[in-house]
């Protein structure tokens, strides 16, 4: 009877701690994507106005057309950064601020995720970008 109990206990123990690793190395992993997306996404839209000719001559643009480069900045980086996260995590992209007269762009990214155990986890990212030199 004794040898039962200590198998029963011995398993749940190592069911407990894979269940407990399991959800380190979840969090761990979702918090690296969303970092390593929103910092790709970030440079790429930059490098994409840096080259893009629509955005040539930004200061000589009425405010309708700034806005509307504006919008289109931030449309590029929110598709980005949905087009790399691959984990079936709920994603929510807020593009704080995108001035492509003043080279900015402001993200903050907030994944929400379930563990193992049905609790949902959260995981948030902001990242910033100022470049100089704005055509």
């Amino acid at each position: 009877m004794k040898a039962a109990l200590k198998i029963v206990l011995t398993i749940m123990v190592m069911l407990l701690t894979v269940s407990i690793q399991n959800s380190i190395e979840s969090k761990t992993i979702r918090a690296n994507e969303i970092e390593r997306a929103t910092d790709n996404a970030c440079s790429e839209t930059m490098r994409v106005v840096m080259n893009d000719k629509r955005f040539a001559h930004i200061e000589d643009m009425s405010e309708t057309e700034k806005e509307e480069k504006n919008r289109l900045m931030a449309d590029m980086v929110r598709t980005c950064i949905i087009r790399q996260i691959t984990s079936d995590s709920k994603v929510d992209v807020n593009v704080i601020e995108a001035d492509c007269e003043k080279g900015l762009l402001d993200v903050q990214v907030i994944a929400e995720f379930n563990y193992i155990n049905g609790r949902i986890g959260k995981i948030e990212k902001r990242s910033t970008v100022i470049l100089e030199g704005m055509p």
